[in-house]
């Protein structure tokens, strides 16, 4: 996740607690951007539940396979997910993500979703695929 003067980057646990700062880019790390900041004391929770709650899932269970590398929320709270396959998932706002991450995990159970450009659960009950 990247500092707020966007120097560098915080390592964040779970329930968005952070580790350390000061850290070093991994491969295995999910990029957050675009959430807003509420400090940087190592020990303070950082980002909101929600926002916590969403990088828990995504690092564990089945949609760890999916191999999420960044999270990017814009100033409306929009939550778009880009995965190491090279497809986005939309979200939708911030306090519906949660929910839309059942949905994407029956999904990935059912299609191969690397074969997706864009997987679009904004709209409940319903999903858009646009194929590569």
């Amino acid at each position: 996740m990247a500092e707020p003067s966007g120097d560098g980057c915080l390592t964040l646990g779970e329930g968005g607690v952070v580790v350390s700062a000061g850290c070093t880019r991994a491969d295995s790390m999910i990029e957050l951007r675009g959430a807003r900041l509420s400090g940087v004391v190592v020990g303070a929770v950082l980002v909101n539940g929600t926002i916590a709650r969403l990088i828990d899932v995504l690092r564990g269970g089945a949609l760890a396979s999916l191999d999420t590398r960044r999270i990017d929320i814009d100033d409306s709270d929009f939550v778009e997910l880009h995965t190491e396959a090279g497809f986005r998932v939309l979200l939708g706002d911030v306090g519906t993500a949660m929910s839309r991450l059942e949905a994407l995990a029956a999904l990935h159970r059912s299609l191969r979703l690397e074969d997706y450009e864009v997987v679009d659960l904004r709209f409940g009950g319903e999903a858009t695929l646009v194929p590569r």
